[in-house]
């Protein structure tokens, strides 16, 4: 399942150099380096909200010297799939 848009690219054209030209959700948002407030207040206006709350991403970091548990396992497949969806989107 995606994950919920929480900004609406409106930019015509215009972007923010270092963030995708396209609607974001909450990873896209906080790989970006810029907080929602940053991202909606650029000028001329590149994004507008959704109105869907913005949640700040879990991050997880996973020691493989002791193997994975099914959590990590699952936060692991969880990840790798999305930047596959993500590579996907892209080409």
């Amino acid at each position: 399942m995606a994950e919920e848009k929480i900004l609406r690219y409106v930019g015509d054209g215009a972007f923010v150099n270092g963030v995708p030209a396209r609607d974001l959700d909450s990873s896209d948002i906080a790989s970006s380096g810029f907080t929602v407030e940053q991202l909606l207040a650029f000028e001329p206006r590149v994004y507008e909200s959704t109105g869907a709350p913005y949640v700040e991403p879990t991050v997880a970091v996973i020691n493989l010297n002791d193997g994975a548990n099914d959590t990590e396992a699952h936060i692991a497949a969880k990840t790798l799939n999305a930047r596959k969806r993500q590579k996907e989107g892209e080409a």
